[in-house]
């Protein structure tokens, strides 16, 4: 299964990402991500939305995956987790 979610990763870029709104509702928007093995990063502004609400809540849902001509071909995850703020000098991902 590691080998599978390695495959997903190195092959896109873009999740949508799920945080908790202050009323409870989900919030889903599009994101850019970069990973180191299985570890997702990605950047929002500290004054969005998603940023708020992380700060709230920590709970997210990511789903990793692209669109394809059939959908049962797609290769998709979809993962929930607690997030955490990283600090420090951006860099660029390294190629993989």
């Amino acid at each position: 299964m590691l080998e599978k979610v390695m495959e997903i990763l190195r092959a896109n870029r873009l999740a949508a990402l799920a945080t908790v709104g202050p009323d409870g509702w989900p919030h889903c928007t599009m994101i850019g991500f970069a990973h180191d093995g299985v570890r997702i990063y990605f950047a929002i502004a500290p004054n969005s939305r998603k940023f708020t609400d992380i700060q709230r809540d920590d709970r997210v849902s990511l789903a990793i995956g692209r669109d394809v001509i059939d959908p049962s071909s797609g290769a998709r995850r979809c993962c929930f987790k607690d997030a955490r703020r990283v600090e420090g000098r951006a860099t660029s991902a390294r190629k993989e």
